[in-house]
């Protein structure tokens, strides 16, 4: 039987896909907005999903998504943003690895994630590419460990995803690295408006 690349991994780890956005920019829910034959959310899936052990959906309207079939969880802090969808899913998740990416990014390349999994160790608890000063923190992977820092931001108000980086362990894939696997200039684009995903789609050809 031929082994999945998570089973070759030395590190398995999990994904956890962020669709508890209010889309408010779109007017409607944009993971389930098609993009081609597939939705957002099922062209995220369909392409991590070789990589991973297992795929966590973090959403506060479970029903919406039966129709995918996977393992679904919500927020426990709820209106805490994307730091409260990366706490129930390091919370939720069965391995020490999470890889967190927001439910809005057609152009995520698996080959990016897998060095972005590779790039972990025990010296690190937080991995998330960095363009110049910009960083992408719904495009990164995190250690179970962060679960403490996490509630303690939480508790304190602070929702900012990049809040408890001060007080953790974070390892930067920069630019040079990243364009060895991507186009940096487009595999972070993320939708949020009509105009948003009418780029996408044209760049896509479709």
């Amino acid at each position: 039987m031929r082994l999945r690349r998570w089973e070759l991994s030395l590190q398995p780890a999990s994904a956890a896909i962020l669709a508890g956005g209010k889309s408010k920019r779109m007017g409607n829910n944009k993971a389930l907005i098609n993009i081609g034959i597939n939705s957002l959310v099922e062209t995220t899936i369909n392409k991590i999903r070789p990589l991973f052990q297992e795929i966590i959906l973090v959403t506060n309207n479970v029903e919406l998504y039966d129709h995918l079939k996977i393992s679904m969880v919500s927020d426990i802090y709820k209106n805490c943003g994307p730091l409260g969808g990366i706490h129930a899913a390091l919370k939720a998740a069965s391995c020490e690895f999470v890889f967190v990416v927001a439910c809005d990014m057609p152009f995520i390349e698996p080959k990016l994630v897998e060095h972005i999994l590779k790039s972990a160790n025990q010296n690190s608890d937080i991995v998330v590419p960095r363009i110049d000063e910009y960083s992408e923190p719904l495009h990164a992977l995190y250690r179970k460990g962060c679960l403490p820092v996490i509630e303690f931001c939480l508790k304190r108000g602070e929702y900012k995803s990049t809040s408890i980086w001060p007080y953790l362990r974070v390892k930067y894939v920069e630019r040079e690295e990243i364009s060895r696997f991507a186009d940096y200039m487009k595999v972070f684009y993320n939708i949020n408006t009509p105009v948003d995903l009418n780029k996408a789609k044209k760049i896509l050809g479709v």
